[in-house]
């Protein structure tokens, strides 16, 4: 397993950053307990579908490796391929993960009634119960993949700890973006169901986008040639959902100056 102190040096981060970002950027005292909800329910579900995942999707994923073995250091060979083949190569990396972590993040929340009705009345609220969900997903993942990985390296360790502290912003990212979408459907008298569908796609096409370096990674040589492209990529990721986020958070600011954001739902 990773070292213990690299995944509590991510996990404190991770509780330093919604401390500072609910009570100083949201001005809210936000009880930091409710990440614990979303960080066992992500890591639960993570880790109980594992065996499904393998036994409905290994049929998969090991046809994709003998499909991009040949194309190792040559991503751009990946355009050459077969249309179907192509489609089948982005649903086994990419879309798997996002459908399944995406589901769970959006309705995790449902069954809380307090949340609903204290979390869920205004663009600041959707901002705040976007970082608890992101954070607690964050944390839990991070507990996760500290149990599953064996005998890393430190160097490894350490670049864990780096990549985790660093994508904090999509984990919070994606399901504000998912709650901003339910939120206006709720604000503007549509159906909420086709919110939180629409939400469900948004969100999973953001979360597709950040995994998609995965796509690239599968195309490393021994070399590490494509180094400069993986981490090109991960920051253009990285600054769309930053940019998503920020535009939510301009209109939260807009939405306060005019003295709105009393809904309930």
């Amino acid at each position: 397993m990773i070292p213990l102190i690299a995944v509590a040096i991510v996990v404190a981060g991770a509780v330093l950053f919604f401390y500072f970002y609910t009570r100083f950027l949201l001005e809210r005292k936000t009880d930091i307990r409710w990440c614990i909800f979303p960080a066992i329910l992500y890591a639960g579900q993570a880790y109980f579908r594992l065996p499904i995942i393998y036994a409905i999707f290994g049929q998969i994923l090991t046809p994709i490796d003998e499909i991009l073995a040949p194309l190792r250091g040559e991503p751009l060979a990946l355009l050459d391929l077969p249309f179907l083949t192509l489609l089948w190569v982005i649903f086994g990396l990419l879309l798997v993960p996002s459908i399944f972590g995406d589901f769970v993040r959006g309705i995790w929340f449902l069954p809380f009634k307090r949340l609903r009705r204290d979390h869920f009345t205004s663009l600041v609220s959707v901002l705040e119960l976007g970082a608890i969900i992101g954070m607690g997903s964050l944390i839990g993942s991070t507990i996760l993949i500290g149990f599953l990985v064996r005998d890393p390296s430190w160097s490894w360790a350490l670049s864990f700890v780096g990549e985790r502290l660093t994508v904090i912003i999509g984990y919070m990212a994606i399901p504000t973006l998912h709650l901003y979408t339910l939120y206006v459907y709720k604000r503007n008298g549509r159906s909420a169901l086709k919110g939180w569908g629409l939400g469900y796609l948004k969100a999973m096409a953001l979360h597709t986008l950040l995994n998609s370096v995965i796509l690239l990674f599968w195309f490393r040589d021994a070399h590490w040639s494509i180094m400069p492209l993986l981490q090109v990529h991960f920051v253009a990721a990285l600054l769309v959902a930053l940019v998503i986020w920020w535009r939510i958070y301009r209109l939260a600011e807009e939405e306060e100056r005019k003295g709105g954001g009393e809904m309930r739902v």
